[in-house]
């Protein structure tokens, strides 16, 4: 198991003045909350593609059930689809 403080970490710290290790801890406070920032920005992202995506899975189960209950009459809106997108 790896330590969290290495001996020349320990023997850095003793050998540093107080204002060096304010600035140590400080950078890493800093730079925990920017990756703590991103993370939340990124979990943001993948809970709006998971929306979307559920919202098309929906929309194409109601496609699927039309198509079976009358296939047809969907199958020509489908195709009209089809072709106003392209």
């Amino acid at each position: 198991m790896s330590q969290i403080v290495t001996p020349a970490q320990i023997q850095n710290a003793l050998d540093a003045n107080p204002a060096e290790i304010l600035r140590a801890i400080h950078k890493r406070i800093v730079d925990t909350e920017k990756l703590i920032g991103e993370y939340r920005n990124f979990a943001m992202n993948q809970q709006t593609d998971i929306e979307m995506l559920q919202e098309r899975v929906t929309e194409l189960t109601a496609t699927v059930n039309k198509l079976t209950e009358e296939p047809k009459i969907v199958k020509n809106e489908f195709q009209t689809e089809l072709f106003d997108i392209a």
